[in-house]
């Protein structure tokens, strides 16, 4: 069945030493079109999903979350985010297909 509404799939969010943290029923907003919003102290994590062109196994993608700073996994197939600025293609977090999955933390010193 079609739907003019996105659906995104659940997900689980690991710490960087691979424990879980937290299973994500992804689904908000009106007829569930919105992803669901998770609050996450600095760091860094996994995120285990569904990405779209990526087959039905599970993918894994390094996520760095940033004090006061909103971060999104763009695991739908669309490349780059439309509502983000254009960069450099070296900016972006991809899969190995080339998907874009997001941007590019900044290297920490």
């Amino acid at each position: 069945m079609d739907s003019d509404h996105p659906t995104h799939s659940s997900y689980t969010i690991f710490s960087d030493d691979g424990r879980v943290l937290q299973r994500v029923q992804n689904l908000s907003g009106s007829f569930y079109a919105d992803p669901a919003t998770v609050r996450l102290s600095a760091g860094k994590y996994k995120v285990e999903a569904r990405a779209t062109n990526f087959g039905l196994s599970l993918t894994v993608v390094p996520v760095v979350i940033e004090e006061g700073k909103t971060t999104t996994v763009y695991l739908d197939g669309e490349a780059p985010p439309v509502d983000l600025p254009q960069t450099n293609d070296s900016d972006w977090v991809h899969l190995p297909g080339g998907q874009i999955v997001g941007h590019r933390a900044p290297a920490s010193n």
